[in-house]
């Protein structure tokens, strides 16, 4: 190789680092003030504090009753045991998605116009970065996939370790790993080798899966599968609410339109892998279709799409159909990968309204009022005070605030009747009343009870405190001086 050639791959390679390496960062950056500002609510105060207060077993049997897979209870296990800042944990879920960005813009075999859709995407912007809950996994493992998706057959083993790994954020993506599996065995036989071992792994994913989270007593399920509870959602309201409850809460007609173009989307594009056979990357239709009737199941069977993250999930699978056959695309190319273009610039509009409006929204009205709560407490509350909480799971975030700043305190589950430790799933709640008189009963001089609810007027009791604004997901919280 000549000097000049030399130096040009050389100027190459430093610009092919350079640039992604300033988007990550500015990306970072961006997404740091927004976790400092962040208040963090109870869902992702709720794995926190299991994982700290939990032991191991607790860990299992909790998971099993919330239906989420362990890979983000042990994740988060970790740093919660070694000490790591609860107030900064928004920064554990910055990591994957920066990771996964980062992958995107240096590896990923797109082009940049195709790169640029999916960074501002609801699957990199505010919430999954932000929010620290599995879906930071979810992007991380699925830009993995579409990173050797090409390469699938030469490498299998990565592959499926990836989409192993996938089927451990959240039980959604259960039949897009389906499909990831059906369409890799197709795939290999054509090539003439099917890589039984590398499916063996994410057989084994699979099965980790529904073993963490099946339960055969329907009196110790909430939100995971169970024969008998399945069989009793089969009605026509709850289909309706699950499909209404899709795409990000778009108003009822745009969110009709979306999802019948959905379904038409991945027809098209069956028909297109049919007739594009010469043409491997239109094989992701396969994964796609599994998972989006799975997911399509899953809201309707078992929970409708209840927050912005969970509804970014289906997006997930359809931006891996668009990548995926927009592989090597480079403006021009079959009509499909031309409509596959257009449908991610479709789907990435109409998600980002939701995404930039989340920001905004974080930046200028209270998340949860968790944290407003917790520095009334800290200032509030006298050296050896006990503070009762009640048996709810919006307590988490203020009790994993305030227990890091007043280790003095005693923290009581007035409900339980014992130490406060965490949440439980399946806990009793008692009325108002006898909550009020449990803690007369109960010894200390200074003794404060926070509720997410007021207290009946009837009880005679005004609050010291009250949350001063409402917040997005209605987490106000009650202060009341016992004695």
């Amino acid at each position: 190789m000549s000097k000049e050639k030399g130096d040009a791959v050389k100027k190459d390679t430093k610009r092919s680092i350079l640039i992604p390496l300033i988007v990550v960062a500015v990306y970072v950056a961006v997404h740091v003030v927004l976790i400092l500002k962040h208040e963090i609510w109870r869902d992702e105060a709720y794995v926190w504090v299991l994982g700290k207060n939990g032991s191991l077993s607790d860990t299992l049997k909790e998971m099993s009753l919330v239906g989420h897979p362990g890979l983000w209870f042990f994740y988060l296990r970790i740093f919660a045991l070694i000490g790591f800042p609860f107030r900064y944990i928004g920064f554990l879920s910055l990591i994957p998605i920066a990771a996964a960005l980062w992958i995107l813009l240096r590896d990923a075999q797109l082009s940049v116009p195709v790169r640029f859709l999916l960074f501002v995407s609801p699957l990199f912007m505010f919430f999954n970065a932000v929010v620290c809950r599995p879906y930071c996994f979810s992007v991380l493992f699925l830009v993995l996939l579409l990173r050797w998706f090409p390469e699938r057959a030469e490498k299998p083993v990565r592959y499926c370790i990836a989409a192993a790994l996938l089927a451990q954020t959240h039980v959604v993506f259960a039949g897009f790993c389906l499909g990831i599996l059906i369409e890799l065995r197709g795939y290999g036989k054509k090539k003439g080798k099917t890589p039984y071992a590398a499916m063996g792994i994410l057989l084994a994913g699979l099965a980790a899966l529904t073993l963490q989270l099946w339960q055969w007593d329907p009196e110790n399920t909430t939100r995971q599968v169970n024969p008998e509870t399945l069989l009793d959602k089969f009605t026509v309201s709850n289909i309706r609410e699950g499909l209404e409850s899709l795409f990000l809460y778009n108003i009822r007609f745009v969110g009709w339109f979306l999802l019948a173009l959905t379904i038409l989307l991945l027809v098209y594009f069956s028909l297109a892998a049919r007739r594009h056979r010469g043409k491997d990357r239109f094989r992701a239709v396969i994964p796609a279709v599994y998972g989006v009737l799975f997911f399509i199941a899953v809201v309707c069977f078992i929970r409708p799409v209840e927050h912005e993250q969970m509804g970014i999930c289906l997006l997930m699978i359809l931006f891996f159909l668009f990548a995926a056959s927009l592989t090597g695309f480079k403006g021009s190319g079959t009509k499909e990968q031309l409509l596959a273009f257009c449908f991610l610039a479709l789907f990435v509009l109409s998600g980002a309204r939701y995404t930039l409006k989340g920001a905004w929204q974080d930046l200028t009205q209270p998340y949860s009022g968790s944290l407003e709560a917790a520095k009334e407490l800290e200032a509030e509350l006298p050296e050896g005070a006990v503070l009762a909480l009640v048996e709810d799971q919006s307590m988490e975030a203020p009790y994993a605030y305030l227990s890091e700043k007043r280790g003095d305190i005693r923290y009581y589950n007035v409900d339980r009747q014992e130490d406060y430790s965490f949440y439980r799933w399946k806990g009793g709640k008692a009325e108002p009343g006898e909550r009020l008189a449990r803690l007369a009963a109960l010894e200390g001089s200074s003794v404060y009870l926070l509720s997410n609810k007021a207290l009946p007027e009837e009880l005679g009791q005004e609050a010291a405190f009250r949350s001063s604004r409402p917040s997005k997901w209605n987490e106000d919280y009650y202060l009341y001086r016992i004695r």
